[in-house]
């Protein structure tokens, strides 16, 4: 086992942190580490005071090497009963070499089942960030299968999976650069591990998409789905920036990235419902555009209508990844306004990628039903616009199976 990477000391954290050689974040008395470990959380006397609270913003959210962004942790909800940590830890390794590295696996990529279910954990070994993203996801898979995911106090499962994932991100953002890490000189490596955390933790925002974590600390089924998939957008924008800037780099190795997902053969002809639909939402675009005097907005809307078209074009159920390229080419201006749900016509355009996410998640433990989720909490407020409106909002809910 290799010896444990250095750290950053820290002179005024609690005793418990200093006892289990770990930096102490000194969001307490308690910090994070007691508040998990059920531990009395002391600080030395020199202390004068605790540092101002912490922002209840998960990171991972923007550009994947801003160290500012991946340094921002969420603070785990309330005190639980955890088992000894090597335990849980044992647990969720168990878990992912047997069962979650499947969810990962491309069965038309030779070896990949092996990849995932050995190479990745070998990787993880040497890695800090790799490590706790699979504790992390691991932990959530065991919480999507529970008949009840959403306990009061919620389970040890889904605050371990806040505190694996923050301090994924928190290692990821110390390494800090724009350049591509390597393990023992082998630049193949660093573009795999690379790789195999931007997966995972694309399926942990997936995940936790259909929960929040609350001010007053509880973990509760959101009621703004759209508020998770702007997140999401991010993260894939942030995805795509990395493994743009060396796509020969990330298309090589045992995790290579699919380069070909628009090859001509991979087109395939829409049925008459997607294609009638796709119609009369440009019809919709093309009359709200001419009351846009913003060139920026106009951009906007034809940019994202072209690229909602080409990705039906050439979705299939083996060419899936091809539903995630959409959210990574859209303009900011676009994101923005989802955010701010200040366009409806931006609103409008989303639900009907929200039919392409929902044919995504369809067998995917991660992502479930989140296309239906979004498309029922954002199509509601849109009904009784006009016949068009009407229309459209009736054939994505049906695609979905909503009334």
């Amino acid at each position: 086992m290799p010896g444990r990477k250095p750290h950053k000391k820290s002179k005024t954290g609690c005793y418990n942190c200093k006892r289990r050689r770990i930096k102490c974040d000194e969001s307490g008395p308690p910090c994070s580490s007691c508040t998990v470990h059920q531990d009395d959380c002391t600080y030395p006397s020199t202390r004068l005071a605790p540092p101002p609270p912490r922002p209840q913003v998960c990171a991972c959210q923007h550009e994947y090497f801003n160290h500012d962004l991946w340094s921002n942790r969420c603070t785990p909800p309330a005190p639980y009963s955890n088992p000894q940590p090597n335990i849980l830890e044992l647990e969720l390794w168990h878990k992912w070499t047997s069962n979650t590295y499947r969810h990962f696996t491309n069965n038309k990529q030779n070896g990949s089942g092996h990849n995932w279910q050995v190479l990745v954990p070998q990787l993880a070994l040497k890695c800090d960030y790799l490590r706790n993203a699979i504790l992390a996801i691991s932990a959530m898979h065991i919480v999507l299968e529970s008949p009840n995911p959403l306990p009061s106090p919620p389970s040890h499962y889904m605050l371990a999976a806040l505190e694996y994932h923050n301090a994924a991100c928190q290692a990821f953002g110390n390494v800090g650069g724009h350049t591509i890490l390597q393990t023992d000189n082998d630049a193949e490596t660093g573009f795999t591990t690379i790789f195999a955390f931007s997966v995972i933790n694309l399926a942990f925002i997936l995940g936790m998409s259909q929960f929040q974590v609350t001010t007053n600390q509880a973990v509760e089924e959101s009621t703004k789905i759209v508020g998770n998939i702007t997140m999401l957008f991010r993260v894939l924008q942030s995805m795509g920036s990395v493994i743009s800037s060396d796509l020969d780099g990330f298309s090589r190795g045992p995790l290579p990235v699919t380069l070909d997902v628009f090859s001509e053969s991979r087109r395939r002809r829409l049925d008459e419902a997607t294609e009638v639909a796709l119609t009369r939402l440009r019809c919709i675009i093309d009359r709200e555009k001419g009351s846009q005097e913003a060139p920026d907005v106009k951009d906007a809307y034809w940019r994202a209508m072209a690229w909602l078209e080409k990705c039906f074009s050439f979705y299939s159920d083996e060419n899936r990844d091809v539903a995630l390229i959409w959210p990574m080419v859209l303009d900011t201006w676009f994101v923005r306004a989802l955010e701010t749900s200040a366009d409806n016509v931006c609103c409008l355009i989303l639900l009907h990628w929200a039919v392409m996410l929902h044919r995504f998640g369809r067998g995917k433990r991660f992502t479930g039903n989140l296309g239906a989720k979004l498309v029922d909490e954002l199509s509601k407020p849109m009904l009784g616009k006009d016949s068009l409106w009407e229309e459209s909002i009736h054939f994505v809910r049906q695609q979905v199976g909503l009334p």
